[in-house]
């Protein structure tokens, strides 16, 4: 959209430095016919109207890029603010994953710490409930009693963190 105001502006300062200009002083010292300095004056006119109007382009060109810029400026400030929230969103997950994770072995311990005491209550009733003692104090070939093994693998629950049971024989 042309700025009307500001084109006559333009088109005044650039006749008024044309007017001004060491050339057209020059010129007026040549004696030239009121026809020749007619013609001068329109092609004078002429290019004052075009820079005028070229100016005015590349004004207008201007506040587009410098509109084009702020835009831009305000995409990428938003881009930003996203990707601030998104990791934000992306630690409260992870956090919220330790918490669980956290959460889920406290209770597998606790259960751990449950089922060793049914297996030592479960063990003793074993005992109790035994018609040959003798044969639950016997030795592996390693020379491990069998009682002495269940309670090696017992007191493994919660121990260690990692319980290989493979590793101990339960040989008769």
């Amino acid at each position: 959209m042309l700025d009307t105001h500001q084109f006559f502006e333009n088109l005044n300062e650039i006749q008024n430095k044309i007017y001004n200009s060491f050339f057209l002083k020059e010129v007026d010292r040549v004696n030239l016919s009121p026809n020749e300095k007619a013609q001068l004056d329109i092609k004078i006119f002429e290019i004052a109207c075009n820079n005028a109007l070229k100016l005015q382009e590349m004004m207008q060109r201007e506040k587009e890029l410098e509109f084009s810029l702020y835009q831009k400026r305000v995409e990428l400030e938003i881009n930003v603010i996203r990707a601030k929230a998104e990791a934000t969103k992306a630690l409260s997950e992870a956090i919220i994953s330790v918490i669980q994770a956290y959460v889920t072995k406290i209770s597998v311990i606790d259960n751990a710490n449950i089922q060793r005491a049914n297996i030592y209550t479960q063990l003793m009733q074993v005992i109790a409930n035994a018609s040959n003692l003798n044969a639950l104090s016997q030795s592996d070939k390693e020379g491990n009693s069998h009682i002495g093994n269940a309670i090696n693998i017992i007191s493994k629950i919660k121990d260690t963190e990692d319980v290989n049971l493979d590793s101990i024989s339960l040989e008769r």
